[in-house]
């Protein structure tokens, strides 16, 4: 009788205990995700615009202003490479509204850089906050620098398939053709080719705008067939020439 007693009592602390442990677990896990969660509701009043952005359509500098103030109430509960990007990114097209002498300008792009290198820092093998960076250095300094073009290299390196973000990036890459080095163009004609299986006729609008279609030419010198297309559409395209 005794040793049913006890292994009765036994039994209730055995589920006792194991019922004060899972509320310390789900207590744990409440502690670990609440900032989380509460980070992305009150940086939420950015996202409406983050998609027009997406989307290539205009904001205002009000709105770019909503974006920063709403990334920063995020990043107070939750240290997230997703908010300084955005973050980074508001700051550099509001740098963007400014005068070029406008002493706000450097102030939002020297911003737009901290944010941005603190993305790259927490989630280096992000693509799209590279790029950015890559952009607001080069504005910074007005140049191709080492510091734009780095950025630019690990932006192609970490995302090198990347279709979402390939027209931008080319872009930027066929500006700063000049200041590139050997391997860093090597790269570039790899992402021209790439750009040519997604979307000949972008890439090819692309270049002719940016008068690179010679580069073009030289990624797809290798490849008979698409060099014959290549010409074929140039050829379309300028049926005067």
């Amino acid at each position: 009788m005794n040793k049913a007693i006890r292994s009765v009592r036994r039994s209730s602390v055995i589920r006792l205990c194991a019922a004060v442990l899972m509320l310390i677990a789900g207590a744990a896990i409440l502690f670990v995700a609440a900032p989380r969660t509460i980070a992305a509701v009150v940086s939420g009043a950015g996202e409406p615009i983050i998609r027009q952005i997406n989307k290539h359509e205009d904001v205002s500098a009000q709105d770019l202003q909503t974006v920063i103030d709403a990334q920063r109430r995020g990043l107070f509960w939750a240290k997230d490479a997703d908010m300084e990007m955005k973050l980074g990114l508001a700051h550099m097209l509001l740098a963007e509204k400014q005068a070029v002498n406008d002493p706000a300008r450097a102030i939002h792009l020297e911003q737009a850089r901290q944010a941005l290198r603190t993305s790259v820092a927490r989630a280096p093998a992000n693509p799209y906050p590279w790029t950015l960076l890559a952009y607001t250095e080069f504005l910074i300094t007005a140049k191709w620098a080492e510091p734009a073009i780095a950025a630019l290299r690990m932006s192609i390196l970490t995302g090198p398939h990347e279709p979402r973000m390939v027209w931008s990036r080319l872009r930027l890459s066929l500006i700063a053709w000049d200041s590139l080095g050997e391997q860093d163009r090597d790269l570039v004609m790899e992402q021209l080719r790439y750009a040519w299986e997604l979307e000949p006729d972008t890439v090819v609008k692309l270049v002719q705008n940016l008068n690179a279609t010679n580069l073009l030419r030289a990624a797809l010198i290798a490849d008979k067939e698409a060099s014959a297309e290549l010409e074929d559409r140039l050829r379309q395209a300028n049926p005067d020439s």
